[in-house]
């Protein structure tokens, strides 16, 4: 019996497991697994390939002028069914490249980079890749690889060219991953592609490419800097839609692009890479920032703030207008994987307890977890006109926002504080998160909004037949005689 064996590759992208590609060494070590004939014929090919290279360098010409080479690293990376024979093509193409770059004295004769030449043929497939889910997975590791090495193409204008056709395919590439679980292999490898090439460059080619690729249109760039950071981190404008050239997904998803920690990772390390090679690019970054870190008090202590200011205002019949902070605090309905995490599997999305809200908590779930009522609220559409400032104090809006977050959020819970702010008790205050109140008083007051909001609506009937009902008064007088 024969033991085959096949040697893994370090740092190779895969949907399983995190990039590393901080070491270009082409090999871990050798690994049993069973090998196809296929794969084992490939492998013994590039090895015989790679050895007599090394020994014979000018025969590398003879390898590197084959009409055939283009098709076969195509086939060999991008379309080959079996993933050991895409692994061998691989390492084989890499070790050459790898070991005969100009600084090799051994090979001084030989008038072409490898990593080069095989580079620019790699980027002829770009296209083909960025329409294919896992079995690019090989395509885009050689291709970060080779563009890591020393003295790569980065410094022809042909790896300018590349550089500033991968930012437009980041740009132009559509929502693929639906959840933290998922992973856009053609996206990742785009984005570490970029990621190594600028730390492969120098000096006034550096800074000239991060200003062409960071930089807005208007300012002559393509406005990388940008995308990376509304697209594919913070975005959270459900509108979205990943029907765009490259996307592999033609349905509704949610932002942002980046929803896997890997590829989260790489958007934010190619931003730094960015923002280091140009002064220009590190202020538009620095502007973009200030959004996401405010000085001072935290949200949540300016929300107890304006809490007790409205306690001292009550005194005098008066409530203080909704601060800035409870309106930053509306927005964590964005995507923050790892901090908040996403919803459960069983499927629900639950409320934020603000303080001592656990009451509204419950009963609110409640209320969405009745289809009929659920199906009634979203179903409203009397509010529609209203201006983003009535919408931020309209109950009924706010109610709604609420039960789509439930319905569709991947995230694990919404923060009601704008329904909160929206719902007012008796005296026309808005609930104070940090009081516990009564929840069957709270209930009476909830529906009796409610009712004022949906009365001669189309939704009218519906809510009032799910929890409404018939009061009836029997009047008995002596002598057996009653009365309805």
């Amino acid at each position: 019996e024969v033991t085959r064996t096949v040697s893994a590759n370090e740092g190779e992208i895969s949907p399983q497991s995190s990039p590393s590609l901080e070491n270009n060494s082409p090999r871990e070590g050798p690994r049993q697994v069973d090998a196809s004939p296929e794969a084992e014929v490939v492998q013994h090919t590039m090895s015989l390939l790679t050895a007599l290279t090394m020994e014979n360098p000018s025969l590398l010409k003879v390898v590197l002028s084959f009409e055939g080479l283009p098709n076969t690293l195509h086939y060999g990376l991008l379309e080959a069914p079996e993933v050991l024979v895409r692994k061998q093509v691989l390492y084989g193409i890499f070790s050459m490249a790898r070991r005969h770059i100009p600084e090799v004295p051994l090979v001084k004769e030989v008038q072409i980079d490898p990593a080069q030449f095989f580079l620019s043929l790699l980027l002829r497939s770009l296209p083909t890749a960025l329409h294919q889910k896992s079995s690019c997975t090989e395509y885009f590791e050689l291709l970060v690889k080779l563009v890591r090495l020393p003295k790569s193409i980065m410094e022809t204008e042909e790896g300018i060219a590349a550089c500033c056709d991968i930012a437009n395919e980041i740009t132009n590439r559509g929502i693929v991953e639906e959840t933290e679980d998922d992973e856009d292999i053609p996206l990742k490898g785009c984005l570490f592609f970029l990621r190594h090439a600028l730390e492969n460059c120098q000096g006034e080619r550096l800074s000239d490419l991060c200003c062409k690729l960071g930089l807005p249109q208007s300012q002559g760039g393509i406005g990388l800097v940008h995308e990376l950071f509304h697209r594919c981190l913070f975005d959270h404008n459900h509108s979205e839609i990943a029907s765009s050239e490259g996307s592999s997904s033609s349905s509704n998803l949610p932002p942002p692009k980046c929803k896997s920690r890997t590829l989260r990772r790489a958007a934010f390390c190619l931003l730094v890479s960015l923002s280091r090679g140009d002064p220009k690019v590190l202020n538009l970054c620095a502007v973009l920032s200030q959004s996401h870190h405010q000085l001072g008090l935290t949200l949540v202590e300016r929300e107890r703030a304006r809490i007790k200011e409205n306690k001292r205002n009550r005194q005098v019949n008066r409530v203080a207008p909704v601060s800035g902070a409870s309106a930053a605090m509306r927005t964590e309905g964005i995507y923050r994987p790892g901090i908040e995490g996403r919803r459960l599997a069983q499927g629900y999305s639950g409320l934020k307890n603000l303080g001592c809200i656990c009451y509204l908590n419950a009963t609110m779930q409640q209320f969405f977890m009745t289809p009929r009522f659920r199906q009634a609220v979203l179903a409203f559409d009397g509010e529609d006109d209203l201006s983003p400032e009535e919408r931020e104090d309209s109950f009924m809006w706010q109610l709604q926002i609420m039960f789509a977050h439930l319905q569709e959020s991947e995230m694990a819970f919404y923060n009601p504080i704008g329904f909160c702010q929206a719902m007012k008790d008796w005296d026309g205050n808005p609930i104070d998160v940090l009081m516990q109140q009564d929840a069957s008083e709270f209930v009476a007051v909830f529906l009796q909004q409610l009712e004022g909001k949906v009365m001669g609506s189309k939704v009218e009937a519906p809510l009032r037949e799910t929890f409404g009902g018939v009061f009836s008064n029997e009047l008995l007088a002596q002598g057996g005689r009653r009365s309805e």
